[in-house]
């Protein structure tokens, strides 16, 4: 790579870093680090671009659009446009609408682990293993007779856990928070709590976690270590009081008609039980989400 360069926004020589005798194998990664190896800072909104030995640009990440945080990094598809997703640093990237993955970050995602600093956002490699604790569902809009709703006012944002292992887990130290990541002011960070084995845990906005959940937010938990181990990945503002984000047990999200504190029913999967007659008694009531379906 000698002489090749990349920039940030425009070809000055103190916001650019200049190769000189370094080399990348064929199909292998690079990865660059601030401070290690280039000065420059890259801002929420930059462009970053590569030039080759020539000044000829091959390669530029275009206009980012300021949704990074330490849960989402700006990623290259295969089909040459860019989107936020989970970082993957050092490893193949891995996104919400890629039929090699599941949607979302439930931390199994990647195909090999990140060897600096993988999903968990703060150094540590993502589990390699199926979460036992996951994030189950999110109600950006909320819904009817939740988290101080009733039969025709929708209550507060809510998240749903759920503990899929055989043992209780002690939530102390834990940390829940949106895309502004698990160092933000409103970030939730869990006590006392513990999570029976099968269980629900719901929590509802300002109730039991302060920050606004928005139709473009990504929910992550983290757990007393700070590693990751589930993330919604980026909701696509479809949400509404009738259809919250769910998780499907292969580990992708896709929006329903909301169950909190009780059994997802994701469109293309067979229910258990019928979702009318669970949500009736979930929420005690005799109507449910009018204009979606009606009670028998």
């Amino acid at each position: 790579m000698d002489t090749f360069y990349v920039t940030i926004k425009e070809k000055t020589t103190k916001r650019q870093k200049k190769f000189t005798s370094e080399t990348i194998a064929a199909g292998a990664y690079l990865l660059l680090c601030k401070d290690t190896d280039f000065e420059f800072k890259i801002g929420g909104d930059d462009t970053v671009t590569l030039f080759d030995a020539g000044n000829a640009e091959i390669s530029s990440s275009g206009a980012m659009t300021e949704k990074g945080s330490e849960v989402l990094s700006y990623q290259r598809k295969p089909d040459g446009t860019y989107v936020y997703a989970t970082p993957t640093p050092n490893a193949e990237n891995v996104f919400p609408d890629s039929t090699a993955a599941p949607s979302g970050g439930d931390s199994a995602a990647p195909t090999q682990s990140p060897s600096l600093s993988g999903g968990g956002g703060d150094g540590s490699a993502a589990p390699s293993q199926s979460p036992v604790l996951v994030i189950n569902e999110v109600g950006d809009k909320g819904t009817y007779g939740t988290c101080g709703g009733n039969t025709t006012e929708t209550g507060e944002d809510y998240i749903e856990l759920l503990n899929t292992g055989s043992s209780e887990i002690d939530l102390n130290g834990y940390i829940l928070c949106d895309d502004k990541g698990k160092d933000d002011d409103k970030a939730k960070t869990f006590a006392s709590e513990t999570i029976a084995a099968g269980a629900y845990l719901l929590l509802c906005k300002d109730t039991d976690f302060e920050f606004g959940i928005g139709g473009d937010d990504t929910v992550t938990l983290f757990d007393a270590g700070k590693v990751q181990i589930s993330s919604s990945g980026i909701m696509t503002e479809e949400g509404s009081e009738a259809l919250s984000y769910q998780r499907k047990p292969d580990g992708t999200y896709v929006y329903a008609i909301p169950t909190p504190g009780a059994e997802n029913f994701p469109s293309d999967s067979t229910p258990t039980q019928s979702p009318v007659a669970d949500c009736r008694k979930q929420n005690s009531m005799t109507k449910l989400f009018k204009g979606v379906f009606a009670m028998p």
